[in-house]
């Protein structure tokens, strides 16, 4: 055995013997030692952090007078997800923005105009995380955009 590694064990022996002294000599240290470890699991985790964030009462409220919904798409910073589905008619579809710009969703057109807030039109701008459902009742193939942004399209089959 080397010099340095027998220096190095003395160093660390010396250093156990001294902080179990010091244990040993301090009475609070002691304390605090023996409630640290004798405190059961359940008791260091009696308030454990919610899995999931508080929601505010406005998104509660939605929650709770959503109609349900067969359908999920998702708006995001790239567009429509999916761009393209299925469904049948009856179906709630609910289109939830989960961009961060707003989401005006509308039955696109090949000319933009003013909606009048019939068919699919959310007819207000949903912000981030804001949800709107609509049902379809007619079969056919709808093609839909965010007005605020035309370049974003997808479309939606009705059975």
């Amino acid at each position: 055995m080397t010099s340095h590694r027998l220096v190095t064990i003395l160093a660390i022996l010396l250093f156990a013997i001294l902080i179990g002294y010091a244990v040993f000599e301090h009475e609070d240290l002691r304390q605090y030692l023996r409630s640290f470890f004798s405190a059961s699991h359940e008791q260091a985790y009696a308030d454990p952090p919610p899995l999931a964030p508080s929601l505010s009462e406005q998104e509660l409220q939605a929650i709770a007078t959503g109609r349900g919904f067969d359908v999920l798409i998702s708006y995001t910073n790239r567009g429509f997800e999916p761009a393209d589905t299925d469904t049948e008619i009856g179906s709630v579809v609910r289109f939830t923005n989960n961009s961060t710009r707003g989401l005006r969703v509308s039955e696109s057109t090949s000319v933009p105009v003013v909606s009048d807030c019939e068919g699919l039109d959310s007819c207000t701008v949903l912000d981030p995380g804001e949800f709107w459902e609509f049902e379809f009742t007619e079969p056919g193939v709808i093609t839909y955009r965010n007005a605020l942004r035309a370049i974003d399209e997808a479309s939606i089959n009705v059975q």
